[in-house]
């Protein structure tokens, strides 16, 4: 069976790919919602993300909001400057009033985090935490600093 669609035109037959029409579909409705773009709202959660750098917050530094989930994304590299993929958690918080969402990649509270959620103690979007950073603590098998986190659940 073919993925091919043909369309009937006054001009002749067009074949397109199935993802071709559906673009088309998606473009119409983009068109037809600039009616509506002047009175839309904003969506309560945004799509950039304020990034945690462990150089510019203080001990003690604590967020009370909800689990976003871990991702993947490519970062380059600092050292080589080639693209790998790197774990980083998203953290929804309400600061004066807005929801900002912030990420950090700090491994220890990936690595807690991501834990927490197989076990099943968290859940994206849905479980509401406090995060207490703890400052940087030298590694036991190691010379090596990582960063120290305290996770707490919140029950509204």
């Amino acid at each position: 069976m073919s993925n091919d669609i043909s369309v009937e035109v006054k001009t002749g037959t067009v074949i397109a790919q199935r993802e071709t029409v559906v673009s088309l579909e998606r473009k119409n409705a983009m068109l037809s919602a600039f009616d509506k773009i002047d009175e839309a709202k904003y969506d309560s959660i945004p799509l950039m993300r304020k990034y945690l750098d462990l150089n510019e917050i203080p001990v003690g530094f604590k967020i009370r909001g909800f689990y976003g989930g871990v991702y993947i994304r490519a970062q380059e590299d600092f050292n080589t400057k080639e693209l790998r993929d790197m774990k980083s958690v998203i953290l929804l918080v309400r600061h004066n009033g807005e929801i900002v969402a912030y990420e950090s990649a700090s491994k220890t509270l990936v690595g807690m985090l991501e834990d927490m959620e197989r076990e099943g103690r968290i859940t994206q979007y849905q479980s509401s935490i406090e995060i207490t950073y703890c400052g940087k603590k030298r590694n036991k098998t190691n010379p090596n600093l990582s960063a120290a986190w305290e996770i707490r659940a919140l029950v509204i």
